[in-house]
């Protein structure tokens, strides 16, 4: 699993957001998830809160390359939404899955920018 989200992890956030995010993790069945944020919006200390107990599970990529925010599953399939986790439910927004080509090209970006990746 690769989260693409500029702000997921952000300076400001509610215990709303904390607690959510916390039950996405619970509940996933993410083998190593990647998560690639702005490094000039990204919160260390929550992230530490948030990841506590997924540490040796979770990567940490940083590009500020990224406007859109895509949760791809794997190299076929994903979904782009139009807020950040941290904007859920304040906000009417969309989520749509990604189409095949999209993805693809996602996919072999992600690849060649970052060569360790797991998706």
């Amino acid at each position: 699993m690769v989260i693409i989200d500029p702000y997921l992890i952000p300076r400001n956030y509610n215990d709303e957001f904390k607690e959510l995010f916390k039950y996405i993790l619970s509940i996933s069945k993410f083998s190593s998830p990647s998560l690639i944020v702005d490094r000039s919006a990204f919160n260390s200390d929550l992230c530490d809160e948030l990841i506590d107990g997924f540490h040796d599970k979770v990567k940490i990529y940083y590009s500020s390359d990224y406007h859109d925010r895509f949760w791809i599953s794997s190299s076929h399939k994903g979904f782009k939404i139009g807020t950040s986790a941290n904007g859920v439910g304040k906000k009417i927004s969309s989520i749509n899955r990604i189409d095949d080509y999209e993805i693809n090209q996602l996919v072999t970006l992600l690849k060649t920018k970052f060569d360790d990746i797991n998706i």
